[in-house]
This record gives structure tokens, C-alpha cells and sequence, in this order.
């Protein structure tokens, strides 16, 4: 790297970067304000527009000349499901919308109701006695648990910033 003599490097640094000159086009940071009235008066007063040259309308929709389009069918269609019918007696011959329950099959009465009242009530609790209790973990007497090394480990590796 190079050095400077304090005096060069003040002026350098006073002196600063040599920037482009560019042209404020449209500052557009301030808020927009207008004046109502003369938006009115504005859109009120007269205007002349430009005459366009249709050289190709493509807005109607291409339809085939085999294709023949007809009246909408609905509106007669609702008259006749609004209007008065005369339907046909049905006879029942089977009916299978009742669930099938063989003979055998008792169906009683939800037990729901009772196991909430059981639940919601007041309970007598009978004291437990700890005979075996398996959730401590088990350490052999051989294994002895000593200080995690990471500690040295990581201060012997050299910090940020230092060089090696």
C-alpha cells in the first residue's frame, strides 16, 4: 500500500470524489397536490380528440359459418319446472335406504352421557407406593464424566482479526 505524508492525505480526503453532474429530470419526492377547482374547470372545458382509422376490428367474435346459434332454451325450461305436475304414484317394491342391522344385533342406549357425569365429578384417588422407579438413567460404575474438552479446544484455535 502506499503512504502519504499527512498533508497529502488531508487534501485528498477534503477534496473528495469526482462525481458526473446529473440533470434533475422529474423530482417527484414531494407529495402531489392539486387543486379541485381547476380539475373541474379542466375536465369541463372542451377537448379535441384524434379521429382513429379502423384498419382491423378483431372485437367481434369469429364464428364459424357451419355454426348456427339459436334462442337460449332456459327461459322455457323454467316455466316448466315453475308450472304445476302431475306425477306418478311409486310403489315401493324395495326400499334400501334404511341401514342394514342383522337380527342379532342389540343397539342400546350411548354411554356418553354417564362417563362425562363420571368424569366431571369428584374422584378418591388411592395412594401409590414407588417400588421400582426406571426413569433415571442408568451409569454404569466403570464410566466416570469429566469436563467437556471443547473449552480448551476452542481457545487454543486462533481468534478473528489474528494473525497467524
Amino acid at each position: 500500500s502506499e503512504t502519504h505524508p499527512p498533508a497529502a492525505l488531508l487534501a485528498d480526503i477534503t477534496k473528495g470524489p469526482e462525481l458526473k453532474h446529473t440533470e434533475v429530470i422529474k423530482d417527484a419526492s414531494a407529495p402531489a397536490v392539486f387543486d379541485p377547482k381547476k380539475l373541474i374547470n379542466e375536465i369541463q372545458g372542451e377537448h379535441h380528440l384524434k379521429h382513429v382509422e379502423v384498419v382491423h376490428d378483431a372485437s367481434k367474435p369469429l364464428i364459424e359459418e357451419n355454426v348456427h346459434i339459436g334462442q337460449n332454451p332456459m327461459k322455457n325450461v323454467l316455466q316448466e319446472v315453475t308450472g304445476e305436475h302431475h306425477l306418478k304414484h311409486v310403489e315401493v317394491v324395495h326400499d334400501a335406504s334404511k341401514p342394514l342391522i342383522e337380527e342379532n344385533v342389540h343397539i342400546g342406549q350411548n354411554p356418553m352421557k354417564n362417563v362425562l357425569q363420571e368424569v366431571t365429578g369428584e374422584h378418591h384417588l388411592k395412594h401409590v407406593e414407588v417400588v421400582h422407579d426406571a426413569s433415571k438413567p442408568v451409569i454404569d460404575e466403570n464410566v466416570h464424566i469429566g469436563e467437556n474438552p471443547m473449552k480448551s479446544v476452542l481457545s487454543e484455535l486462533p481468534k478473528a482479526g489474528d494473525s497467524a
